[in-house]
């Protein structure tokens, strides 16, 4: 006779709070700063991009896109 193994139950999804939300990025932006130059950065457009080619895979900051589209997930076909 066959064992029955118990059904493994998928994670329950995170949901955060918009405030969650900007906290977290902010702990991750100023982390970043802290580690990369030893200071916060005001402003931080150099330090995003920076922070954001470090995280993401072929990123196109000249891509040309249409009108009120401000980025692609994955590759268009």
């Amino acid at each position: 006779m066959k064992e029955r193994t118990a059904a493994k139950r998928q994670p329950r999804p995170v949901y955060y709070t918009r405030d969650q939300l900007d906290e977290l990025c902010e702990q991750i932006i100023v982390a970043f700063c802290m580690e990369r130059y030893g200071e916060e950065l005001t402003p931080m457009n150099e330090a995003l991009l920076q922070l954001l080619e470090e995280h993401a895979h072929d990123v196109d900051q000249t891509a040309d896109l249409p009108d009120g589209i401000n980025g692609v997930y994955g590759v268009p076909s």
